[in-house]
């Protein structure tokens, strides 16, 4: 696991921050997600495994997550699947190279907040960062889920 710090002269993040999980084992797309969401003021922890990051959601300390559909071990929908059974209110972006209309339906239908086709676009990245995060942070995601967050 790697945290990687704010940078750049990045803005601080808002009292109500959070820490989103990024999880990718191709490290050149894990560290510019992470150096995407750095920009925008947040302190992402990437990974390249996925049972760590599913430790990190289960103790409550990432509750947005971006994750590569494939990867060795535990695709992202295996991930996606778990981290709601432990956490139903906690945010999944999957993001894959592959991306087809049926996959993307089939992630949403799962419960995926959006599903990112790869390479990821910088511009598309902090879009989808920033409406997933005001999301989260209203709660939209607890109300979503119908449990207490």
């Amino acid at each position: 696991m790697v945290a990687l710090p704010i940078s750049n002269g990045a803005e601080p993040a808002p009292k109500t921050s959070l820490t989103p999980c990024v999880l990718d084992d191709d490290p050149g797309q894990l560290e510019m997600i992470a150096e995407v969401i750095a920009h925008l003021g947040y302190e992402p922890i990437a990974t390249a495994d996925p049972e760590e990051a599913l430790k990190l959601i289960r103790r409550g300390r990432c509750r947005l997550a971006l994750v590569d559909v494939h990867m060795p071990g535990m695709d992202g929908y295996e991930f996606l699947d778990q981290a709601l059974r432990s956490d139903p209110g906690v945010h999944i972006v999957l993001m894959t190279g592959d991306y087809t209309l049926d996959s993307a339906l089939e992630a949403i239908r799962r419960g995926a907040s959006d599903f990112l086709p790869k390479p990821l676009d910088r511009a598309h990245l902090k879009k989808t960062w920033m409406t997933s995060r005001r999301f989260t942070i209203s709660g939209g995601a607890c109300a979503r889920s119908k449990s207490s967050c």
